[in-house]
Order: C-alpha cells, then structure tokens, then sequence
C-alpha cells in the first residue's frame, strides 16, 4: 500500500505534468511579492525613503543629459552645492532643465574643464568654488573628479543599460539602500547600534536634501569644524602669480563655454561660524575671491553680498538643511535671471 508521501509525490509529478508550471511560478512570484513588499514597508516606517547610491556610472548618466540642449544647466562643485542647491526648484524657476554634476569631496575644475572641451554641451554652469579649491594648490591628480571623468569617456554599452536600471530599482524601492545590506545591519546589531535613515540622502537626480534632525548635529559639526582645519592646515595656498595662473586656466573654460552659447556664473555657497573663520584665515577674501571676481571675464556671485543669500543657519558649518537650501534655490535663481537678462 503505497505511503501518504509517495501519494503526495505522485500528485505532484502528476499536477506538473498536466502543465501547470505556470501557476506555480505565478505563486512564487507572489511569496516574494509579498515579502519584499512587507520589508519594504518595515523600512519605509521607519523613515526611510528611496535614495540613490553615489558612483560614477550614475554620475554619467547626468552627465549625458547635460549635452545637445542649450537650454540645459549643469551644476558644478562638491558637497555645499549638492546640499545647498536643489535642481528640481532651480529647473522649476528657470523652466529649464538642470543636471547636478558636482561630487562630494572633489575639485569642480576637471569637471568645468570637461563641460568646456566637450562640444555636445551648450548650455550654461553654476559653478560652486569653496575657498579651499579656489585658492589651494592642491593637484586633482587621484581626485574622484578626474577619475570619472575619464571613466564617463569610455562608459561600455552594458554598463550604461545596467545603470539604467539600477537607477530605477534604487529610485522606487527604500530597502535598496546600501545601509540596509546584510552585512550593514548585521554589522549594527552586532555593535547595538541604532539602524537610522541617512541625514542627507540622494535623490535621482544626485540633489542631497539634509535634515539635520536625523543625526547627532553636535558630533557633527566638530568632526566638519576639525576637518575644515585640517584641509586648510595641509595644503599652501597659491601665491599671486600661482593664483593668477588658476584665473587664466578657469578663463579659458569659461571662453570656450561661451564659445557655444552658454554661459558660466560661480557661486560662493554660505559657511559660517567656525568654519567660515577657518576659511577666512586661510583663504582671506581679498587676496583670493575678490581678485577671481575682479580678473575673471564670468558672473561672479558671492552670497555675503547678496541680502536675501544671507543670514543662513549652515547647521554644522559648512552646509544648509534643505528648508534653507529650497530658499537658497530661489532666491539664487532670481538673481540668476537678473544677471542673464
């Protein structure tokens, strides 16, 4: 007499045989429907959102979009613009499409040269130089800046479509995260330490709203405060004639740009508190920003001279959360409008 389990078999084998494989795949696309689903809902209540992973397939993938429209605005700079200035309200504003290219931690001048020696882009830049990178002499050689843009000219076919869709699986879903890996909350329950959301995580379009309320603003703005005194204590700041020799090289980028019709403005985002006094001392106003503004045949904006770009709380020092990064935006772009006619 044959065994419960050898009839269990048989049905099976006779179940699959009558062609219902397709059923059985549309249940296991349901069980794991529903259990991505349900850990995606456990991440989203705990405040996690969609964001993006940072890298330079991404980078170039903006970076594409910025060409064949002279209409198109590319951001350039580090970590203050990507903060400081969101595309989506500038785009809005401007009723023109806006593409952030800067890079957190890196030198704008490989990515200004680029737009400049790259005839498909015709559109104009806003270009964020801190004082560290404008008047430092610094090489940018081993910098993330240059590295990607020699990665962007050689991007295969396949890892182009690959980041297509990375970029859609990673914009929809928050469990994507890279913190939320195995390895990362096994990590942070082994050392018992709190799984939160990122203060300032990447949206799509490589904007990085802050909202200084996730994170321990304290800690933080020491470790900005001592790491701004450190840039500026390692590196010589260029001399005169090394300096003017930087104005030519951005002129040149400049000329070229406005060569196709485009146009560039440089922006000198708020710091403030310690940080700004950092850079003051380093990288003094009138030996290094007013002489760029004064030399340079380019709009020149500096946010201490402006009334409405004032006044900003930069919560550790150096950057805005994104209630004054959205004002920022505006008000910046109205300005933006009233030097370009």
């Amino acid at each position: 007499m044959p065994s419960s389990i050898s009839n269990s078999d048989f049905r099976a084998e006779k179940y699959l045989k009558n062609n219902n494989w397709f059923l059985v795949w549309v249940a296991v696309a349901v069980v794991l429907f529903l259990v991505l689903g349900s850990w995606e809902i456990v991440w989203r209540y705990r405040g996690f959102t969609p964001q993006i992973t940072d890298d330079w397939p991404v980078w170039s993938a903006i970076r594409r979009q910025a060409n064949n429209n002279e209409r198109a605005i590319a951001l350039v700079g580090a970590s203050r613009i990507l903060l400081g200035l969101d595309p989506a309200i500038l785009g809005q504003t401007m009723n023109r499409p806006v593409h952030m290219l800067a890079i957190d931690g890196s030198d704008p001048l490989p990515i200004l040269a680029h737009l400049a020696d790259d005839p498909d882009f015709s559109g104009d830049v806003i270009c964020s130089f801190p004082p560290y990178w404008l008047g430092g002499n610094g090489s940018s050689s081993g910098d993330r800046a240059e590295k990607w843009v020699r990665k962007y000219s050689s991007q295969p076919l396949s890892s182009k479509v690959e980041t297509r869709l990375s970029l859609l699986i990673q914009a929809n879903l928050a469990f994507r995260y890279s913190g939320l890996s195995p390895a990362k909350l096994w990590e942070k329950w082994w050392e018992d330490e709190a799984i939160r959301p990122p203060y300032a995580p990447m949206r799509p379009d490589r904007y990085r709203p802050a909202d200084y309320s996730l994170t321990d603003l304290a800690s933080l703005r020491e470790a900005r405060v001592q790491r701004t005194r450190e840039l500026h204590e390692n590196v010589d700041m260029f001399n005169h004639e090394e300096f003017r020799k930087r104005i030519a090289i951005i002129q040149k980028a400049v000329d070229s740009i406005r060569s196709r019709g485009g146009e560039v403005f440089f922006v000198r985002f708020p710091s403030c508190g310690e940080v700004k006094a950092i850079e003051e001392t380093y990288v003094p106003r009138r030996r290094y920003w007013d002489i760029f503004a004064r030399e340079l045949s380019a709009f020149t904006i500096h946010s201490d001279d402006y009334p409405k770009l004032q006044n900003f709380t930069c919560m550790d020092g150096s950057h805005l959360g994104y209630d004054d990064a959205n004002y920022f935006t505006r008000e910046l772009a109205a300005i933006l409008q009233r030097l370009s006619g």
